[in-house]
């Protein structure tokens, strides 16, 4: 989840890094942030994934009764010494229902996980900027260890500071 996020968070923070080496504003307040603590420790995060888990294994219980009824459909026909033709079909045509079915629930849990993941960057993006409002930072940087930030002073660091602040506002608090 939220790795190609992350490649387009590095990118808007890239150009914040630009914006910044150009500034000609003495005593601006800046700060970073560790991106993926940021993401791991947000609440909507893991309630979300807790949503996704319940739906993927709700969608696994449904895949194993259609393979269930196969399995035992196939030994049927196994141990039978006449084939008869009605019986495969109903297999055959069983067995296509299983695989289209199992396409069908494995993409609907991956478009849930991509909804999932701009949610939570989506809700990450807003309470950082509101946090960095309240808080009158000039800029808030992402290190992600991808080269955005390859070090910051940690005096500079504000992760645990954002990580109670979204998670307040998440639950309701510090509107």
């Amino acid at each position: 989840m939220i790795d190609n996020r992350m490649k387009f968070v590095f990118n808007v923070l890239l150009i914040a890094i630009v914006s910044f080496s150009c500034s000609t504003k003495k005593n601006e307040k800046y700060a970073f942030i560790e991106i993926r603590k940021v993401i791991e420790s947000f609440k909507l995060k893991k309630d979300l994934e807790s949503s996704l888990l319940k739906v993927k294994e709700s969608r696994e219980n449904i895949i194993d009764s259609l393979e269930f009824e196969l399995r035992i459909m196939a030994r049927t026909i196994q141990a039978k010494e006449a084939k008869n033709k009605n019986e495969i079909n109903e297999f055959q045509i069983k067995k296509e229902n299983y695989f289209n079915v199992k396409g069908r629930l494995e993409n609907e849990v991956d478009s849930l996980s991509h909804v999932f993941d701009i949610q939570i960057l989506s809700q990450i993006n807003q309470y950082v900027k509101d946090y960095g409002e309240k808080n009158n930072y000039e800029f808030i940087f992402g290190s992600e260890g991808s080269g955005a930030i390859m070090y910051g002073d940690s005096t500079r660091n504000i992760t645990e500071s954002v990580i109670a602040y979204i998670n307040d506002r998440f639950n309701g608090k510090n509107k």
